[in-house]
């Protein structure tokens, strides 16, 4: 099912959260209150070409959390998934995958979310990699052979090479988004990073400092999704409002990779 590059596309897409919910759906669709129509009707494209830069705004309550979670194939074993529409990956609708289809698919999506918990005890590069050290015997003997290497490689990039062995519950908040960013960053297939509210919480320094690893990421060519309730300077904005998509817009934004609106990677 794989092509050149990653294509998802939302088809008329209703979200309607049902009256109760397991505490693992509110965890994951966290907002919304029982019976609420989060999602009415959404349409986008998302392509993971090199260059695609694009946030995903809209006010608390808007339905982008919702959105980037439905995107991702909502809860394990089809528990969840939209009251309505289709969320094709490859033309493939992910929510009628077979369990290994739906995990080999999203392995091509690095997904950062707005909470990575530290764990004690761990260090800095076991937290990171403990996503794949949880994956089956067979497939941690495969990854296990350039592991360390690309440990190393991803602490480098997101600015934490100086820290592998430091206790990973020891790190400031701006340190824990950037430990995120490198577990993301360390899957072999990442054809795209999705993030939910990178800065959130993060003081000016900080948010500066993740914002600038996004722009230099995306620069270097890895295609970036993300979630904000912020202005963000991205090179394509979608506006959410209500659960509805109301507007899109293109920035010309300065770098590597062509930012013309038909070369953005996203439609809606």
């Amino acid at each position: 099912m794989s092509s050149e590059h990653l294509h998802i596309e939302l088809e008329n897409i209703h979200v309607h959260i049902p009256e109760e919910r397991t505490g693992m759906q509110r965890l994951l669709l966290r907002g919304p209150e029982y019976g609420q129509h989060v999602l009415r009707g959404v349409d986008l494209e998302i392509e993971a070409v090199p260059g695609t830069y694009t946030a995903i705004e809209g006010p608390s309550g808007s339905g982008k959390t919702t959105l980037l979670t439905t995107i991702l194939g909502g809860l394990p074993g089809n528990q969840d998934r939209p009251t309505e529409g289709r969320v094709l990956w490859d033309g493939f609708d992910i929510y009628d995958m077979k369990p290994v289809e739906r995990s080999e698919a999203l392995r091509r999506v690095g997904f950062i979310p707005q909470t990575f918990l530290p764990m004690r005890g761990l260090t800095i590069a076991e937290r990171v990699t403990l996503p794949y050290r949880l994956e089956s015997r067979y497939e941690r003997r495969a990854a296990n052979k350039t592991t360390n290497k690309k440990v190393a490689d991803v602490l480098d990039e997101v600015g934490l090479e100086k820290l592998p062995t430091s206790s990973n519950a020891n790190l400031s908040n701006g340190e824990m988004r950037r430990m995120a960013f490198a577990s993301a960053l360390l899957g072999s297939e990442v054809e795209m990073l999705l993030a939910d509210e990178p800065t959130a919480g993060l003081n000016g320094s900080s948010k500066d400092g993740i914002n600038n690893l996004m722009s230099r990421l995306n620069d270097e060519g890895m295609p970036m999704v993300f979630i904000t309730h912020e202005q963000h300077q991205a090179k394509t904005t979608v506006d959410i409002q209500d659960g509805r998509v109301v507007g899109r817009h293109d920035t010309p934004v300065r770098g590597k990779y062509s930012d013309s609106a038909e070369d953005s990677g996203v439609a809606s």
